[in-house]
C-alpha cells in the first residue's frame, strides 16, 4: 500500500524503538524470579532490539552454557497504552456519533483487546507453544520455545533463534532460487495460519523474519518472533471467510460481492448488483495475474475501499 521509500524509511521502527536502562530490567527480573536469578542465567546489558512494548537481551544458561533471549516489557508502557485506548476510545465515540455505520466503537474495541493482552508475556509464551505445536510437522519453519518456570507477565525467557533478519538476506547475495524459496516458504507459512489453523501471527513484519541455517544439503528456513499478537476467527466468521476466499480464487466476484452485503447486517446499498459487480471487477483484476508478485495488491485494496463506503458496509 506504501511505497518502498516509505516502508525502507519506517522500518527501523519494527525493532528499532527507544530502550530503558539495565536497572529497570534487574528489578524486572528480581520481581518476576527472585533475587537468585543471575545464578542460573547470564544477560548481555546490551539489548539486541526493542519495540514499542518490550525489548530482547541475548544470555546464556550458566549450567549448560546453552543460549536464550530474554524479553523484558518496558517500564510504564501498561499506563502509556491504557491512556493511548482511553483517548482512542474517545475518538471512536466522535465517529461514532458522525458515522454510526462505520461502528468505531467495535473495531476500537477488539484493539484494545489485542493492545492489552501483549502487555502480559504469559500470553506471548502460549501462543508460542500453540505455534510450535501447529508447525510440528514443518521442519523449516520455527519458532522460539518459552522456557518453563521463566515466563511472568513481565518477563519472557525463550530459546535463542540464530538467523539473520529475512530484509538482510534477499538483499545480500542470496541466489535468486533462494529467495524463491523464502518467499514462497513465507507465503506458505502465513495461509497455514489463516486456513489450516485458524490461528495466525498478527504482526509478521520483516523484524520479525528470520532466516534460518540450511541444514546440511538442505534448503534454509524461516523462524517467527514476538508473537504477542495472534488473529483468530469464531467458527462461523472462519467458515465465512474460507467461503470468500473460495469465491475470490474461484473468480467468482459477483458471489464475493453477493457475500460481503449479506455478512454486513448494518449496510445501506442502494444498489447492490452494482456493488457486486465493482467487487466482481476488482477480482477479475486480481485473478487475471498469474503469480503473487505480479498482483498490485495496494491498488486493489484501495479499489475496495473506494467501492465498499458507496454501500456502507
Amino acid at each position: 500500500m506504501f511505497s518502498p521509500r516509505f516502508c525502507n524509511t519506517f522500518q527501523e521502527f519494527h525493532a528499532n524503538c527507544d530502550v530503558h536502562g539495565w536497572g529497570h530490567t534487574l528489578d524486572r527480573l528480581e520481581d518476576a524470579f527472585g533475587p537468585s536469578w543471575s545464578t542460573f542465567m547470564e544477560l548481555d546489558p546490551d539489548p539486541i532490539g526493542s519495540g514499542v512494548i518490550a525489548q530482547v537481551y541475548q544470555g546464556r544458561w550458566r549450567a549448560t552454557n546453552g543460549k536464550i533471549a530474554v524479553k523484558v516489557i518496558h517500564p510504564f508502557v501498561v499506563e502509556s497504552v491504557a491512556l493511548d485506548l482511553d483517548l482512542l476510545r474517545v475518538v471512536a465515540g466522535w465517529i461514532d456519533y458522525i458515522l454510526p455505520n462505520l461502528s468505531a466503537k467495535v473495531g476500537m474495541a477488539s484493539f484494545a483487546e489485542v493492545m492489552t493482552k501483549q502487555l502480559d508475556l504469559r500470553v506471548e509464551a502460549a501462543n508460542l507453544s500453540q505455534f510450535q505445536a501447529n508447525f510440528a510437522s514443518v521442519p523449516n519453519v520455527k519458532f522460539p520455545s518459552p522456557v518453563p518456570g521463566f515466563v511472568s507477565a513481565s518477563v519472557l525467557v525463550e530459546t535463542f533463534v540464530d538467523g539473520q533478519h529475512i530484509n538482510d538476506t534477499m538483499e545480500s547475495a542470496a541466489s535468486a532460487r533462494d529467495r524463491r524459496h523464502l518467499a514462497a516458504t513465507t507465503v506458505d507459512t502465513f495461509l497455514r495460519m489463516l486456513f489450516l489453523h485458524n490461528f495466525a501471527h498478527g504482526d509478521i513484519h520483516p523484524g520479525n523474519i528470520l532466516v534460518t541455517t540450511a541444514r546440511r544439503g538442505g534448503d534454509r528456513g524461516i523462524a517467527l518472533l514476538d508473537a504477542g499478537i495472534v488473529n483468530t476467527l469464531t467458527a462461523s466468521d472462519f467458515e465465512d471467510f474460507v467461503q470468500l476466499f473460495h469465491h475470490i480464487v474461484s473468480k467468482d466476484g459477483m458471489a464475493a460481492g453477493r457475500m460481503l452485503l449479506e455478512k454486513s447486517p448494518s449496510h445501506h446499498c442502494t444498489d447492490q448488483v452494482a456493488f457486486s459487480a465493482s467487487i466482481a471487477a476488482i477480482v477479475d483484476r486480481a485473478t487475471r495475474n498469474l503469480s503473487l508478485k505480479e498482483v498490485p495488491v495496494g491498488e486493489l485494496l484501495q479499489d475496495v475501499r473506494t467501492t465498499s463506503p458507496l454501500c456502507m458496509l
